[in-house]
């Protein structure tokens, strides 16, 4: 609320390692902002992040006062902030390329995947479940098929913010 009509505010924030001006001696009574994702990148294992502002109060050139509020900002639960996952699959015996289909009890399946966290986030645990066996590494080749027909590959990966990207892939 400005104390005399002729005032005007700069507003600045700082969060972690970034900062930034919202606006910049504005006679605005109201400000709309939306904090940059990259502010995520302070809290890695968190779901929110606490930001700084700064409202700095203008007579003309002549700064009048300064008061600094902190806020909580929420990361939210969208596609932007999810793990990244892509993942490569084929018949490590060369069975699929022979033929055109991989072969129960014969074909393994190798598989390739790579996987980062959004804004800061780290992963903390990748897992494959396929033919009725579950593995934890990022590249692997599977034992043999045992099953017949459609199966699935499906790959779930869990970052620090305990946030998840899953994949089903079906050979």
């Amino acid at each position: 609320t400005k104390q005399a009509s002729g005032f005007t505010h700069t507003i600045t924030y700082s969060c972690g390692s970034r900062s930034g001006t919202i606006c910049n001696k504005s006679s605005a009574t109201s400000i709309s902002w939306t904090p940059p994702n990259e502010l995520a990148e302070a809290a890695p294992s968190d779901n929110s992040v606490s930001v700084t502002l700064t409202i700095t109060t203008y007579n003309g050139s002549t700064p009048v006062g300064s008061s600094p509020v902190t806020i909580t900002c929420s990361i939210p639960y969208t596609s932007t902030f999810v793990p990244v996952l892509a993942h490569t699959s084929s018949d490590a015996m060369g069975f699929a390329s022979k033929y055109g289909a991989y072969v129960q009890g014969q074909s393994k399946v190798k598989i390739n995947i790579t996987t980062y966290g959004a804004y800061g986030a780290w992963i903390k645990s990748c897992r494959t479940i396929f033919d009725g066996s579950v593995y934890t590494k990022q590249s692997f080749t599977t034992d043999a098929i045992k099953a017949y027909g459609t199966i699935p590959i499906t790959i779930t990966v869990t970052d620090s913010r305990e946030r998840t990207t899953t994949v089903t892939q079906n050979i």
